[in-house]
C-alpha cells in the first residue's frame, strides 16, 4: 500500500535535521543531561547554521 508522499516529505526533512544535528560534536556527546541545556545548544546550532547561510549569499 505504501505511505503518502506528504508524509514521507516530513520524515525526511525530520531525519535530515537529525542528522545535521548529530554532526554537531557537542550535542552529539551531550555532556549536559538537563533539557533547558540541550535546548540552548540546539538554538546555538540552528542561530550559527542560519548566519552560515546569510553569510554565503553575500560571497
Amino acid at each position: 500500500m505504501g505511505f503518502p508522499v506528504r508524509f514521507c516529505f516530513q520524515c525526511n526533512r525530520i531525519e535530515r535535521l537529525l542528522g545535521w544535528l548529530k554532526e554537531k560534536r557537542r550535542l552529539n556527546t551531550r555532556y549536559d543531561k538537563l533539557a533547558s541545556r540541550i535546548k540552548a545548544m540546539v538554538t546555538q546550532a540552528c542561530i550559527e547554521r542560519c548566519m552560515r547561510a546569510s553569510c554565503s549569499d553575500r560571497t
